[in-house]
């Protein structure tokens, strides 16, 4: 079968889990639309397709979930753009008043080269994830945009956010919400009324590599060239898979409602990201979502059988690394598999937190189990000369 392609991926994103749920819903209907079937059998039949669904999901979550961010992954490429023209009408003076419009305005707390307008805005938020919202606006002004201007500008508008963090308190949070990080979004925009010509090709490539993982912490530097009319932004969102909701998106919305007035322009400088290769055994403009379904399933079981093999083959208590970002450690007849990151500055290992096996089963680990595991990988690390840090999934880390 020929269709879906995977560069229709939100359609594939969406039928992925309308043909899984259709399958066990659609035979539930047909029968109950029959009038002469017993309610009794209409009742079992709900309840047996009923638990085949849940059954279904459960053991193929890995794969659904791994589905869902390689198409949300696939779709904030697909849609980005590495320029676009500004509406006919955008001005500066019009794009400035409705920055003002947004939040209140903040006294500049920087050295030069000062904003035009800080504006802050905070809200609580509806997810345990987050604590609170915080989105910050940070206008300049160049007759003249060169690498050196823009570095400038961008160390100005990160030390500005970073003094307005936390400025209002977020009230009536629940105990996650109190231990989940602060969401701060932070959108500098510089209007240049021109660009160093050797600048100019490479800015979408310059604003993406700025400062922010796009979950919990993000800056969207946008440059506007006065001259050739045209905006430049990271325009790829981060896919949300129904956790955290990613602050870069809120940036992006932030970006397309104050410059765009809700509405992007499109037109022949409306250029497209080139085409790239995600995965090495997909491709991504012609292959089908069925390929990927049976390339990824493929991946998974083979996976869980590497991982099989290695764990029979370890002692109790012995620790592997591979490539240098994945430790695996055996623990009797069970094992975890942990990704690390060495900071040779600071001589710290940066270990994820772990509550649970990754084999053979996912249960939860022992509070004296899991004290004495992170004692032995604390060990492994203190003889290479690092100090351990394990850090939890709602830590936040920013490199000021």
């Amino acid at each position: 079968m020929g269709f879906p392609k995977l560069k229709n991926a939100l359609f594939c994103r969406i039928l992925t889990y309308v043909v899984v749920i259709g399958l066990f819903i659609a035979p539930i209907v047909l029968l109950a639309c029959i009038p002469v079937i017993p309610v009794q059998i209409k009742v079992a039949a709900f309840v047996v397709f009923g638990a085949g669904l849940i059954y279904y999901l459960i053991k193929n979550f890995i794969l659904l979930m791994g589905m869902d961010l390689f198409l949300a992954m696939l779709h904030g490429y697909n849609t980005a753009r590495q320029q676009y023209p500004l509406p006919k009408a955008a001005t500066e003076e019009k794009i400035l008043r409705r920055v003002r419009r947004f939040g209140k305005a903040c006294p500049c707390h920087s050295a030069k080269p000062q904003p035009i307008t800080l504006q802050y805005k905070a809200s609580a938020s509806m997810l345990i994830y987050a604590s609170g919202i915080e989105k910050i606006i940070a206008v300049y002004h160049t007759p003249f945009l060169d690498k050196q201007t823009y570095s400038a500008i961008f160390r100005s508008a990160k030390s500005n956010s970073n003094y307005l963090k936390g400025k209002k308190k977020p009230l009536l949070l629940d105990p996650q919400q109190k231990k989940a990080p602060l969401n701060r979004v932070t959108v500098v925009l510089i209007f240049a009324d021109s660009v160093d010509m050797t600048l100019a090709p490479t800015l979408f490539d310059l604003v993406g590599k700025e400062a922010g993982d796009g979950d919990e912490i993000s800056y969207l530097p946008c440059i506007i060239d006065l001259h050739h009319r045209t905006c430049v932004f990271d325009s790829v969102r981060s896919p949300y898979v129904g956790f955290g909701y990613p602050v870069k998106n809120r940036g992006y919305k932030m970006i397309k409602k104050i410059v765009f007035g809700g509405r992007f322009t499109k037109s022949n400088a409306f250029v497209a990201l080139p085409d790239q290769q995600d995965h090495k055994d997909i491709d991504i403009r012609n292959d089908t979502l069925w390929k990927l379904w049976r390339t990824m399933k493929y991946e998974i079981i083979t996976s869980q059988k590497e991982m099989k093999k290695r764990f029979s083959r370890m002692q109790h208590g012995q620790i592997e690394i591979e490539d240098d970002e994945y430790l695996y450690l055996k623990w009797k007849e069970a094992g975890i598999l942990l990704a690390f990151q060495l900071d040779n500055e600071t001589m710290t290992a940066s270990v994820d937190a772990f509550d649970t096996w990754d084999y053979p089963k996912s249960n939860k680990i022992g509070k004296q189990m899991h004290e004495k595991m992170e004692r032995r990988i604390t060990e492994h690390f203190a003889e290479l000369g690092y100090t351990v840090k394990f850090i939890e999934p709602f830590e936040e880390e920013e490199n000021l």
